[in-house]
């Protein structure tokens, strides 16, 4: 599981309220390609605290899309 810091609930969505505006989700997803597109259409909303390598992969994702429009 990752750990998102300003990802509000939803319905098909549970977990825990941390520190602050950090929430703990337990998130259904079917895979991690999945999990990563659910994580980016938050955009600047959210922050990926953990685990590293799930942060690693939405920094990626991120950077490549900036690559795109020159940034």
């Amino acid at each position: 599981m990752g750990r998102l810091a300003g990802m509000g609930g939803r319905p098909e969505q549970a977990g825990q309220v941390l520190t602050g505006s950090a929430h703990d989700p337990h998130i259904r997803c079917r895979g991690p390609v999945e999990l990563v597109m659910d994580i980016l259409r938050h955009g600047a909303e959210v922050e990926v605290v953990g685990p590293e390598a799930l942060r690693a992969e939405v920094t990626e994702t991120l950077r490549r899309a900036l690559a795109q429009y020159g940034a």
